[in-house]
């Protein structure tokens, strides 16, 4: 096998592992997606989206102020809002928003803030 056949073989290896890991990626994208109801773009979207997902997955596991977890049907994100559904079929918002970039800067921190908790002990047992 020549040097350039090697190189050749060795590019198309990485361009099929990258289109595997983008196809993963997208995947992961729609599954982090499903409770997110406006339009996501850019680059960032990927980390948005899932850092949503966990947010919603820790309200689903741990309720919300006076709401058990049994009591919450579904958590979901419009543009200007985090909703919670209730089993009782009532929703509730959680936090309104003035754009979405605050909406995802609050969720953020949230999460950054269970991480921290998580990180010196103290168990939240979210599993992405």
């Amino acid at each position: 096998m020549t040097e350039n056949a090697k190189v050749t073989q060795q590019e198309q290896e990485l361009e099929q592992r990258h289109q595997e890991f983008l196809k993963r990626k997208e995947q992961d994208f729609q599954r982090h997606k499903e409770n997110i109801y406006f339009p996501m773009r850019g680059y960032d979207k990927y980390y948005n989206a899932r850092e949503c997902f966990v947010f919603g997955l820790h309200v689903k596991q741990h309720g919300w102020e006076r709401y058990s977890s049994e009591d919450i049907d579904y958590v979901y994100f419009t543009r200007n809002s985090v909703s919670i559904r209730l089993n009782s079929t009532g929703e509730l918002d959680i936090k309104r928003f003035n754009n979405a970039y605050e909406m995802f800067a609050w969720v953020q921190g949230f999460n950054a803030c269970l991480f921290d908790i998580d990180k010196n002990g103290i168990p939240t047992n979210i599993n992405v």
